[in-house]
């Protein structure tokens, strides 16, 4: 961090305020569960039963009392925000690498235009090297269960694809249904791939054979390369990757990671770590892609095309670096928002299966003796509120610190 964004940032007492909160959280949640006596998973039925079998009150013993089944608040509570801290972080992680991915490639290359046909060939291809990992995992693992939504995904680009061909054949001979096979064949592959549970060896063969098939119309369809280059238009990269942002966006963020949770059969930490992370990246797309289209037109990325320097070293060396400072402020924001979804997960037992500790279900545990029992609400709700306080502060500064507007 430069010098005088560094003063910024401290003079800012809400960001260290908000530094201080997510050190906290961070000791609470990692190095407070090394120093307790008590397993958040065993219940202390000696000492943490209260009167007539209800939760114990804070006590020496136990110092938010006990829960629902009389193990330790305390102890679950650094538990949780072990897995809520893990869960943030990783999936910010996924989703930082993915939308910066997206935005800096789809703001650099605005205005470069790719045939559609080649868009779609590329994504069937992608498709159909994850139905081939799928098979080897197994039919019933998570890869499977992706690559099937995935080919619903692409089906709606293939029908577009065959609106073109279908226009294209009225007005050209018949060897460009040789490209509409091509397309039509990829995508068919991809969905038999995703939707049949292939256990069967003669099921294994069929689409051995199928395979062989798709591959003679794929060498076929070179031989009318120039039917097809003048069946397909031409779309801009940034149009075609903001579009898929758009459609995104408009499902609702936590409606959605927890469809796609109730979808999963079997939750686990790499699960969640997927869900969330490949649901959160397209609101850090848009930002970097706007970032990105400033920096391109700045002098020294111009005079690094003159030099020859190539697109790659560009980006790696140039854009990238410029566009770390809101890559950061979006990445503290991205870890309350992660917070929030995964304690939303487990309150409505969407996370880990019990007995694993989690925020949100302990509060879904809690609702019950709310009466009598008030800190098993209090606890978890107050740790949820500063986990996302501090990092929201914290973002908040970090945007003030790197935004050139308020240097001076």
């Amino acid at each position: 961090m430069d010098r005088r964004a560094l003063d910024r940032f401290r003079r800012n007492r809400g960001a260290v305020v908000g530094l201080w909160l997510v050190l906290a959280i961070v000791v609470f949640s990692f190095v407070v569960p090394l120093f307790l006596p008590h397993d958040p998973l065993v219940p202390d039925f000696e000492h943490g039963r209260g009167a007539f079998g209800t939760p114990g009150a804070p006590s020496r013993l136990h110092w938010l009392g006990t829960d629902t089944v009389f193990r330790d608040v305390l102890a679950r509570l650094c538990h949780g925000g072990r897995l809520s801290l893990e869960v943030a972080f990783v999936a910010t992680l996924i989703s930082l690498v993915l939308g910066t991915a997206v935005g800096v490639l789809a703001g650099y290359f605005k205005g470069t235009r790719v045939r559609l046909d080649a868009l779609s060939d590329g994504s069937a291809l992608g498709l159909a090297a994850l139905a081939l990992c799928g098979l080897a995992a197994g039919s019933r693992t998570l890869p499977v269960r992706a690559l099937g939504l995935a080919a619903w995904l692409i089906a709606g680009a293939a029908l577009l694809r065959i609106v073109f061909i279908a226009e294209g054949l009225v007005r050209r001979r018949a060897a460009a249904l040789l490209d509409y096979l091509d397309g039509a064949f990829a995508v068919a592959v991809v969905a038999l791939l995703a939707r049949k549970r292939l256990a069967a060896l003669a099921e294994l063969r069929t689409v051995a054979v199928v395979l062989g098939v798709g591959v003679a119309l794929a060498l076929l369809r070179f031989s009318s390369k120039r039917e097809s280059a003048l069946l397909f238009p031409r779309i801009d990269v940034d149009d075609a990757a903001m579009r898929a942002v758009d459609v995104l966006l408009a499902f609702p963020f936590l409606l959605l990671i927890m469809a796609l949770s109730a979808a999963i059969d079997r939750t686990s930490e790499a699960t969640i770590f997927l869900v969330l992370g490949l649901t959160a990246w397209t609101s850090a797309a848009r930002i970097v892609r706007s970032k990105a289209l400033q920096i391109r037109e700045l002098e020294f990325i111009t005079a690094s095309r003159a030099l020859g320097q190539s697109t790659l070293g560009i980006l790696w060396r140039h854009v990238l670096p410029n566009v770390a400072g809101v890559t950061i402020v979006i990445a503290t924001n991205s870890v309350a928002a992660m917070i929030v979804a995964e304690a939303a997960l487990s309150f409505l037992g969407l996370s880990l299966p019990p007995p694993a500790a989690s925020w949100g279900r302990m509060l879904d545990e809690g609702r019950t003796y709310y009466a009598m029992a008030p800190w098993l609400l209090y606890a978890p709700g107050l740790v949820i509120l500063f986990a996302v306080l501090g990092f929201n502060l914290l973002g908040e500064g970090l945007r003030d610190a790197f935004d050139p507007r308020d240097a001076r």
